[in-house]
C-alpha cells in the first residue's frame, strides 16, 4: 500500500467530530487479540488508554445489529461450585430473542481478572466493545450498572476465596482437568444465566449478581479491510444491503488466498443476455 494510501485510510477510518472525539475506535491489546482469533464466543476485560478498564465481548454480527437496534442486556457474573473447585464466571446476557437470548461466558480464573472486575463495579459504568466473527469492534456502548449492587458486589467479589490461577494453585488442577472443571462450572453458571424467575440464590453461589444494563450506543464507525492488494469498506453495522456487505467481506478473506484475482458479482455474456456469474470469484494461474 501506498503512503498516500495509507494516509488517506487512517484519516478516513479515524475521522471524528468533536462531539464523537470521547469514542475512539477499540484497539484489543496483543493478548487480547491471540484470544479473539482463537473463540467463537467470549468475553473478556482489557485496559485501554488512562488506564481504563473495558469489557469486551465476541458474538455473531447478527446479535451486534440487535444492540445497535435497542435490544436490552446484563451483566452477570457469579462464583460456581465445580467439584472441589470455586470458580467465578461472567458472562453477558443480550436480550436479541424472546425464547432463546443470546449469552457469552466464560470463567474468570486470573488474580488480574478479578481486580479488574472489582474495578468495573466499583466505578458502575464502563465501555462495552463488540466484537463480530471477523474479529473487528463493529459497535461499542457506554454501560451503567446499578450503582449500590455494583458496590455491594464489588465488596463481596474482593472478599471471595474463589480459585485463582498462581504457580502456586497450578499444580492443584491439572492440564485436563481445567478444561474438564471450568466446563462444569459453565455448566452451572448457565442455570443462573437462564433461570426464568428470580427464586433464592442456591447455596452454591455465594457471590451472584445480575446487572441489567443501561445502554447508550456509540455512532458506529466505519471499518475498512485492507491488503497489498485490496481495499474493501466502508462496512457499518448498520448497513441495510446485508447481501453486498457479506459479497464484499467474503471477496476480502478470498483474496487473501488469491492476492489481486477476486472479483464481486462478475458477468458472463450468453447471447445477447449478462447475468451473474457467481456472488464472489477468485482464481490464480492455474485455473482453466
Amino acid at each position: 500500500m501506498s503512503n498516500a494510501m495509507l494516509q488517506q485510510f487512517t484519516l478516513r477510518r479515524y475521522h471524528l467530530s468533536k462531539s464523537q472525539a470521547p469514542h475512539m475506535g477499540y484497539v484489543p491489546s496483543i493478548k487480547l487479540s491471540r484470544n479473539l482469533e482463537l473463540a467463537k464466543v467470549g468475553i473478556w476485560l482489557d485496559i485501554v488508554q488512562n488506564n481504563r478498564v473495558v469489557v469486551v465481548c465476541k458474538m455473531p454480527e447478527t446479535v451486534i445489529r440487535a444492540l445497535s437496534k435497542g435490544a436490552g442486556a446484563s451483566l452477570i457474573l457469579s462464583t460456581v461450585q465445580a467439584e472441589t473447585f470455586k470458580l467465578l464466571c461472567l458472562a453477558l446476557k443480550v436480550q436479541d430473542e424472546p425464547e432463546s437470548p443470546f449469552a457469552a461466558s466464560m470463567p474468570k480464573l486470573m488474580p488480574e481478572e478479578k481486580e479488574l472486575l472489582c474495578r468495573v463495579l466499583s466505578s458502575g459504568s464502563f465501555a462495552l466493545h463488540c466484537v463480530n466473527e471477523l474479529n473487528h469492534a463493529v459497535l461499542s456502548i457506554s454501560c451503567t450498572l446499578p450503582e449500590q449492587e455494583a458496590r455491594a458486589a464489588a465488596d463481596a467479589l474482593a472478599r471471595s476465596d474463589h480459585w485463582l490461577l498462581t504457580p502456586e494453585s497450578a499444580p492443584a488442577m491439572g492440564g485436563r482437568d481445567f478444561v474438564r472443571v471450568a466446563d462444569l462450572a459453565l455448566n452451572e453458571f448457565a442455570k443462573y444465566i437462564y433461570r426464568k424467575s428470580d427464586p433464592p440464590i442456591p447455596a452454591d453461589f455465594p457471590v451472584a449478581s445480575h446487572f441489567p444494563l443501561i445502554l447508550e450506543v456509540w455512532k458506529s464507525i466505519e471499518i475498512f479491510e485492507i491488503s497489498p492488494t485490496l481495499a474493501a469498506g466502508p462496512f457499518h453495522i448498520e448497513d441495510s444491503k446485508e447481501g453486498g456487505k457479506l459479497e464484499r467481506g467474503l471477496q476480502t478473506c478470498l483474496d487473501e488466498v488469491f492476492p489481486g484475482s477476486t472479483f464481486v458479482s462478475p458477468a458472463v455474456i450468453e447471447s445477447s443476455k449478462t447475468r451473474e456469474l457467481t456472488d464472489v470469484l477468485g482464481f490464480d494461474d492455474g485455473f482453466v
